[in-house]
């Protein structure tokens, strides 16, 4: 092995493994912020199932709650897991701060979102 190839070698290996650290503090905000995008999933679904069993039951009671509403009850489930993407997206390129800046405001619109659609549903 010449002095020329031990020196490149060197070069190399004295190089920081930037891509591989630098990731791994972006991973873990989306972890965490990914935690609280999959609560309002996990409502928005909770919803989804056990809503229309409560239409059924008031039905036999003989109360009339009108049809189910499916439409709202889909977009709840939708609007968390499109929210945390498009943030995902959006902070894809930004700085650390920025990234933690986007999540947030994301996940304040998902949550506003979906207390719209519970109210909104109270009023069909």
């Amino acid at each position: 092995m010449s002095s020329e190839q031990s020196a490149q070698t060197r070069e190399v290996s004295q190089r920081p493994l930037r891509g591989a650290v630098a990731r791994w503090p972006t991973l873990l905000l989306a972890i965490v912020f990914g935690f609280f995008y999959a609560y309002e999933e996990w409502e928005a679904v909770g919803s989804l199932l056990q809503l229309p069993a409560v239409y059924a039951d008031a039905e036999k009671s003989g109360i009339h709650l009108g049809e189910v509403p499916w439409g709202l009850l889909i977009c709840g489930v939708v609007i968390p897991a499109v929210g945390y993407a498009l943030a995902l997206f959006l902070g894809r390129r930004q700085r650390f701060v920025d990234r933690i800046v986007i999540l947030f405001v994301g996940l304040a619109v998902v949550a506003a979102l979906s207390l719209a659609v519970i109210d909104l549903g109270r009023l069909i």
